[in-house]
């Protein structure tokens, strides 16, 4: 399990991350901790100055041991990279009623709909068709911020409309979903 939170203000880009991994009862893989933090300090709209430090895991596939690691650079771009602010979509995608949460989405000419997201592994899950061209699907999410896409026809995937989308690291964009 892991996590990462990142704020901007003025001049200053801060991003902290932290994770931790139980090892299996049984096994010789313990349990391990890590986290860390980097701070740009932007001294023109290319030019920052970046500070981070942390601690990161053990690599058990590659038997690589965990480790500690202080940086200091000068970070040169062609822009200060955007960090996307979260507004309202004036309606929830997600509803909380009765204990259990219902997502929904309008696509109303779409033949198939699946989520895929961090609380799926990024794996497929169907929704149900309802009335008036939506798709529905009953999860019980936890407080919390997370990435996701719908696959539409079993090959698009897509950030529905009028959601807030964020860079998902291989050149295409995760929808984020925000559940107080």
């Amino acid at each position: 399990m892991d996590a990462q939170v990142s704020v901007s203000e003025g001049p200053l880009d801060v991003t902290g991350y932290a994770g931790w991994r139980r090892g299996a009862t049984g096994s010789d893989i313990g349990s391990e901790r890590w986290a860390g933090a980097s701070v740009s300090w932007w001294l023109t709209k290319q030019v920052a100055l970046t500070f981070s430090g942390g601690r990161y895991p053990s690599e058990i596939l590659q038997g690589l041991p965990s480790g500690g690691y202080l940086t200091l650079g000068i970070r040169i771009a062609a822009h200060r990279p955007v960090v996307p602010r979260v507004r309202s979509i004036g309606r929830p995608l997600y509803q909380i009623d009765d204990g259990g949460g219902t997502l929904r989405f309008h696509l109303p000419d779409a033949e198939t709909v699946a989520i895929v997201g961090d609380w799926t592994g990024w794996q497929p899950t169907p929704l149900q068709r309802a009335p008036g061209g939506s798709w529905t699907l009953d999860v019980d999410l936890g407080s919390g911020v997370y990435r996701f896409n719908l696959v539409v026809d079993g090959e698009r995937w897509i950030v529905p409309d009028g959601v807030p989308a964020v860079d998902n690291g291989y050149g295409g964009q995760s929808g984020l979903l925000i559940v107080p």
